[in-house]
């Protein structure tokens, strides 16, 4: 896209280019001596400027005091640009057509709180815009961007206000993300890497959308109840899942693989909802090694053999629902029996 003026200023903003090819000392984010400290390998178009701060600030971008204290607005920018490529991959956010690269420009230039680099919120604020982007926010039914209203206890995603008050989103008492609850709402697209940076995440619920593509590697340690299920994941389960899990919900998917790895890594397991995949293999004797388990369902899915007899004669486990497919897993121990 052509920059456009806004009629406040005719400042660019934002001019990026392949550093380790064009030498520019006006760039920014700007390039260092190196060449990477800037944009990636591809050429990207300058983003149009957001809309025209409350009054009394300068246009974002523009000369003069700058929009933080004691840094330049240009300063801003590279600031914040160096602080979220500790989350995100340097080449998506200097793509402005994938969701990292969307989400910085709306940071910079759209987004009305104007953050600061080193604001305690700046990176949850852009992790759940990256969100909104990657799982097309604007088609969502409930709380997109321009909805009129939003039946989810709270306000329009990148709205002015706090994220905290955003639809399906809660807070901490220190105003850290913990909540996010946007189950049958029309996501549709992959879940993000950037998940994982959101450090004080407990609940995410997912469940019932059009969410495709693999489960992330990685979720932050914090992470207690995880619903994933009626969506169309592919891939395995990982390994690397948060240790505190104490619900997972995957069922209704189109996921494959063993779950060798994954109870190794989920000792708190509580509820366990797998069923209707593809997945197979044996049902691993480390299934004995979770004392919290109430609930684990494998049924309509590929799994083979025998329940293991350490998880049928344990006597420190109380499991009240065991459900396979009985006529591919033998076990005289499931509820319902076989």
């Amino acid at each position: 896209d052509d920059a456009e003026s806004d009629g406040t200023s005719d400042y660019l903003m934002w001019l990026s280019v392949d550093c380790d090819r064009v030498e520019c000392d006006c760039c920014s984010p700007s390039c260092d001596e190196n060449g990477g400290g800037g944009p990636g390998p591809a050429p990207s178009p300058t983003p149009r400027p957001g809309p025209t701060p409350p009054s009394g600030s300068p246009p974002s971008g523009s000369p003069g005091d700058g929009i933080c204290p004691g840094i330049s607005d240009d300063d801003r920018i590279q600031e914040i640009f160096d602080e979220l490529s500790e989350i995100s991959d340097q080449d998506e956010l200097n793509d402005l057509d994938t969701p990292q690269g969307k989400s910085i420009v709306w940071l910079v230039t759209e987004d009305e709180k104007q953050l600061c680099p080193g604001d305690d919120t700046l990176a949850q604020r852009y992790i759940l815009s990256v969100l909104y982007y990657s799982t097309n926010g604007d088609d969502w039914t409930d709380c997109s961007q321009d909805a009129s209203n939003c039946d989810r206890n709270g306000d329009p995603w990148l709205s002015s206000n706090s994220e905290c008050e955003w639809g399906g989103v809660q807070c901490n008492m220190r105003g850290f993300v913990e909540t996010i609850e946007l189950d049958v709402n029309n996501l549709d697209g992959a879940i993000p890497t950037e998940m994982k940076d959101l450090e004080f995440l407990d609940i995410l619920n997912f469940e019932n959308n059009n969410l495709s593509g693999e489960i992330p590697e990685e979720f932050n340690d914090t992470l207690i109840r995880l619903r994933l299920n009626k969506n169309q994941l592919t891939g395995t389960i990982p390994g690397t899942l948060s240790s505190r899990l104490v619900a997972l919900y995957l069922a209704d998917n189109d996921l494959e693989g063993t779950i060798d790895d994954l109870l190794e890594g989920t000792k708190s397991l509580n509820r366990l909802e797998l069923e209707n995949n593809r997945l197979s293999g044996d049902i691993p004797t480390s299934l004995s090694e979770l004392p919290s388990l109430k609930i684990a369902r494998f049924n309509d899915n590929d799994f083979e053999g025998s329940m293991p007899d350490e998880v049928c004669n344990n006597p420190d486990q109380n499991i009240a629902i065991l459900a396979v497919d009985c006529d591919k897993v033998a076990c005289d121990c499931c509820t319902p029996a076989c």
